[in-house]
């Protein structure tokens, strides 16, 4: 992971917007399992795994509404973690 090789590597911390406590990593993010990716407390395989799952159910849910033949698709093989 890159944020392992950097030595002096951080994310920009305190308040990114005002109203928002949030850091900018957290809103740019905006996915606890992406962040914790990002921050070396999760594997690539289980975002991989997490973002399959995603577009597997982004699918089922936008798939009666399509309004050309051509179905959707996955972009990867299915993987579990």
């Amino acid at each position: 992971m890159l944020r392992n090789e950097l030595v002096d590597f951080g994310w920009r911390q305190g308040a990114y917007e005002k109203g928002n406590d949030r850091i900018a990593i957290e809103l740019v993010a905006g996915d606890n399992t992406l962040l914790d990716y990002l921050n070396g407390r999760q594997s690539l395989h289980c975002l991989h795994a997490a973002l399959a799952d995603g577009e597997e159910t982004w699918i089922k849910k936008a798939s009666p509404f399509l309004i050309y033949p051509e179905k959707l698709f996955r972009t990867g093989l299915p993987q579990q973690c």
